[in-house]
């Protein structure tokens, strides 16, 4: 392909092109589909260049009678061209594709045509993936590319420098987009996140040996960017944890879900044993059993009937639009029905009864008439 430097393969059958050809100084962007091979792709393209030249050698002439007119003529065209098929200009385009021939091809896990949005694959020393996607504007590197990665919040890469020490800065948002500094360059995009990964290797450690050895409720699928767990205890129980990525084996966020009758003994055995938290210790898993006095039960190895609760209005485990499980449960030891937060509050919200104070429903549980409340605002 080193007749066609600004050539890019679409996919791996390396039967589709997109970029740019070089011709007596114009630039020219193409889009080839190549319907079936009899020889290599180097000479089919060879044969194509020639054609095209031939072409071009034909309609020079009236181009450039144009240009007397309007020397920019040629250029315009190819600009207009290029937005016209949401493409990328060609200094953009050229700078992008060197750029990530810098970085290995063998990272790239999607791209688009024009080269301005795509992803990259990143592992850690555990061969953990972070994925990379960045979205190129069409005056990059004068304007930065937006970035996203799916790191947890406060650890999205960016690259403003500040107090001359060329230090990088985060955002706030849980794997949201970036703003970097003028002059930006996809190599050093990539270099910061290298280092932050480095730097969550205890988080990610902690929390895959949570998602390994316990039954996680919630979420259903676990990302790197998510910092909270619901882990299954059993009796109709759950720990809900919230872990600070920057500090991972610190104690946590948590509160205890479940029938205020089987939460209390947990609850109250965290706090006697609190002062046994070790923050030294890398198993956060561990810290929590200790303090329990318990082990947590296994998806493997447990029943699914014990932990699969299907909400007493709606009658499905998970809500369909945010795929939430039942976290409220009657207190009454002979009812003990669960439900959705957002079912719940629909539910008491349409009652002509309910008592509503500040942002909390008071009513009655649907099955045994026993007080129960919801937090939410009515509209």
């Amino acid at each position: 392909m080193e007749l066609f430097p600004l050539l890019l393969p679409v996919d791996t059958t390396f039967r589709d092109y997109k970029g740019f050809i070089l011709f007596q100084g114009k630039q020219y962007p193409v889009e080839i589909g190549i319907s079936s091979i009899r020889e290599s792709i180097e000479d089919y393209l060879h044969h194509f260049f020639y054609e095209l030249k031939d072409i071009l050698d034909r309609i020079q002439p009236t181009r450039s009678s144009t240009s007397n007119n309007n020397n920019n003529d040629g250029y315009d065209k190819n600009q207009s061209m290029l937005q016209n098929n949401n493409s990328l200009p060609f200094e953009v385009y050229a700078l992008v594709l060197n750029e990530i021939d810098q970085l290995g091809w063998g990272n790239v896990v999607e791209i688009d045509k024009s080269l301005s949005t795509f992803s990259i694959s990143l592992r850690d020393a555990k061969r953990r993936e972070v994925l990379m996607r960045f979205i190129i504007p069409n005056d990059y590197p004068t304007a930065p590319p937006t970035i996203r990665a799916n790191l947890p919040s406060l650890l999205t890469p960016s690259t403003h420098h500040h107090n001359n020490n060329n230090n990088d800065n985060t955002t706030a948002a849980k794997g949201g987009s970036v703003t970097p500094s003028m002059g930006h360059s996809l190599r050093t995009s990539v270099a910061a996140v290298e280092r932050q990964v480095e730097q969550l290797q205890p988080f990610f450690d902690a929390m895959e040996e949570i998602d390994r050895m316990t039954w996680v409720l919630e979420p259903e699928h676990p990302q790197r960017s998510d910092t909270a767990r619901r882990i299954a205890l059993g009796n109709n129980c759950s720990l809900s944890i919230d872990v600070n990525p920057l500090s991972p084996l610190t104690f946590p966020d948590c509160r205890f879900l479940g029938p205020e009758r089987a939460v209390a003994p947990l609850r109250q055995k965290l706090n006697s044993n609190l002062s046994k938290w070790r923050p030294l210790d890398p198993s956060l898993l561990g810290n929590f059993q200790a303090l329990l006095e318990m082990e947590f039960p296994v998806k493997q190895v447990s029943n699914i009937s014990d932990f699969i609760i299907e909400c007493s209005i709606c009658y499905s485990h998970r809500l369909g639009g945010d795929g939430t499980i039942p976290d409220i449960i009657c207190n009454n030891a002979r009812c003990q029905k669960q439900f959705h937060h957002s079912c719940l509050f629909e539910w008491l919200r349409s009652l002509p009864n309910v008592n509503h104070s500040f942002d909390t429903l008071f009513g009655s549980c649907p099955y045994c008439s026993d007080p129960i409340s919801v937090k939410g605002h009515l509209k």
